[in-house]
């Protein structure tokens, strides 16, 4: 049976969301891979010594934590988790087969059929490895396709960003002689996150960069 339990609970809790999210690194050139991915519609999927077999990451941690721990991960160098990203809810994510990582000793893989060994993220406090912090999902695979109308949301610092983003995706009706926009987006800015004090205030903070036949 469906219990409503766990929507009555992320309405009292700060540590929970229905979305998920993919952030660029925060080395490099954060915003630039931020736009490639929206041209695109698609992530590329990755591997590191943590996630051995290729996945899509994405992060469950709310968008208002996210925001909360930016300033701490620049002060540390910290490389993943820039300020700009793109997030999907819940549901959409596990229809494409994302599921949340398994934090365990390396010496558990084995443990794992090797049909969800992807979602193996190793933990071992003895060795002081714990990225729980992170609470990963995954999407297995090269690649994960999306578009406009997939519930995405974009993470971006200002709303002038957001215009950027948008007018990369104009074309010019030469009939009616103006500009319209067949891609619209929704996106949500650090500005706005500043005032945000639970994670379900992203519903109302969120904002759609252009709307079609605009002038």
């Amino acid at each position: 049976m469906r219990s409503s339990l766990p929507k009555l609970i992320k309405e009292v809790r700060h540590d929970l969301s229905d979305w998920v999210w993919h952030f660029t690194r925060r080395d490099g050139q954060p915003f630039e891979t931020l736009k490639r991915i929206i041209e695109s519609n698609h992530i590329l999927g990755g591997q590191d010594k943590f996630c051995a077999e290729k996945a899509v990451c994405l992060t469950e941690m709310p968008l208002t934590e996210a925001y909360r721990q930016s300033k701490l991960l620049d002060e540390n160098a910290y490389r993943r988790f820039s300020d700009y990203g793109i997030g999907f809810k819940k549901d959409w994510i596990a229809s494409k087969g994302g599921l949340p990582v398994i934090y365990q000793p390396n010496s558990m893989v084995a443990l794992l059929d090797p049909s969800v060994r992807w979602r193996h993220c190793e933990f071992d406090l003895s060795k002081g490895i714990d990225l729980t912090w992170q609470r990963e999902w995954r999407v297995p695979g090269d690649e994960l396709h999306f578009s406009p109308t997939d519930a995405v949301l974009i993470v971006v610092r200002t709303a002038q960003e957001a215009m950027e983003i948008a007018t990369d995706n104009w074309e010019l009706d030469h009939e009616r002689d103006e500009v319209y926009f067949d891609v619209v987006w929704s996106y949500v800015t650090h500005d706005n996150l500043a005032t945000a004090k639970h994670p379900a205030d992203i519903e109302t903070l969120r904002t759609v960069a252009v709307s079609e036949g605009n002038d």
